[in-house]
């Protein structure tokens, strides 16, 4: 038994026969080598978030002039990466394939490939981690023998953090302060769309006038309007690794804690951070100073000089 190093057409010839009989001309003999299956792995795309769904297209190709048979391939998804739960999955390879939903195991057994000829395995995975993924399969398998792995990597990104807070957080009861809700998607190299939230004020604050609402969200639509207890936004989008905001004025109506709850975040790709929660102090207002008239300035006025005079009176007796 002999092993090819290489693909192609390779002569073996010996060397001359001696003998006592005399010399015996080289025997010759070609040897055509075809080439070895070749495997390769992409996602698509190759950027998700969290929760969302990707492609996996794994290709076999067959560029020897042999047919292939008995062809087999496993597929065991890292952690964090498995088939969703309508997995699509499809194959022009032949033979039996295994792609269950829920599973992190896909399995090819039994096919087959012409000569000169490709064929593709594709299923739809979902990521539950953030995180760069990097998938690599086993060995493929055929009648040619073994063929190197394949591997590609699925870049995940978290959803943008969605916070609120107060500025200031404490204020007297007949004065305003400013909310400013954050989307921040600096964690993330994909830009987010389609953004919309809903911030329902508690009982006993409304949006103050003037409202002052502002946004640096795109092309966002703020609805804030003075006297209202519900703002919405809507149609806003903020940049890979960038931060937005939305702001407008608020005042309540009493003395008391307010605790306000916006959200959650909606965007293009789903929900995205969970709801965003701050809390303000509102101190009982300033007590309204007692104005005098100009008469009892003037009759206190008087009873001073009079009280003032008379104790002048009492010192010299």
């Amino acid at each position: 038994d002999v092993v090819a190093g290489s693909s192609g057409s390779l002569l073996n010839s010996t060397s001359v026969l001696t003998t006592d009989a005399g010399s015996v001309p080289p025997a010759s003999a070609s040897l055509q080598v075809e080439p070895q299956p070749t495997l390769s792995k992409a996602f698509a795309p190759t950027q998700i978030f969290v929760g969302g769904q990707a492609s996996v297209v794994l290709t076999i190709d067959n560029p020897g002039a042999l047919a292939l048979t008995n062809v087999a391939l496993t597929d065991d998804l890292p952690i964090g990466l498995l088939l969703t739960a309508s997995p699509n999955a499809q194959t022009d390879c032949g033979g039996t394939l295994t792609a269950g939903a829920g599973a992190t195991t896909v399995s090819l057994n039994s096919g087959a490939l012409v000569a000169g000829g490709s064929c593709t395995i594709s299923f739809d995975v979902q990521a539950s981690v953030v995180g760069d993924l990097t998938n690599t399969t086993a060995p493929l398998q055929s009648s040619a023998g073994g063929t190197p792995t394949a591997t590609a990597t699925l870049r995940v990104n978290p959803v943008p953090a969605f916070s609120k807070r107060f500025e200031p957080e404490l204020i007297l009861a007949d004065q305003t302060t400013t909310v400013i809700l954050t989307i921040d998607n600096s964690a993330s190299t994909l830009p987010v769309t389609g953004m919309s939230f809903s911030d329902d004020l508690p009982s006993g604050m409304f949006v103050a006038a003037p409202s002052n609402a502002a946004q640096d969200c795109g092309a966002g639509t703020l609805n804030a309007t003075s006297g209202a207890t519900l703002v919405s936004y809507s149609g806003g989008s903020v940049a890979a690794g960038a931060i937005c905001t939305v702001r407008f004025d608020v005042g309540v109506m009493s003395e008391g804690l307010f605790d306000n709850v916006a959200g959650p975040l909606q965007t293009d790709v789903g929900l995205g951070d969970a709801a965003a929660t701050a809390r303000l102090t509102a101190s009982p207002g300033a007590m309204p100073v007692p104005m005098l008239s100009h008469r009892a300035i003037s009759l206190l006025l008087i009873m001073m000089l009079a009280l003032g005079l008379l104790g002048l009176r009492q010192r010299s007796d």
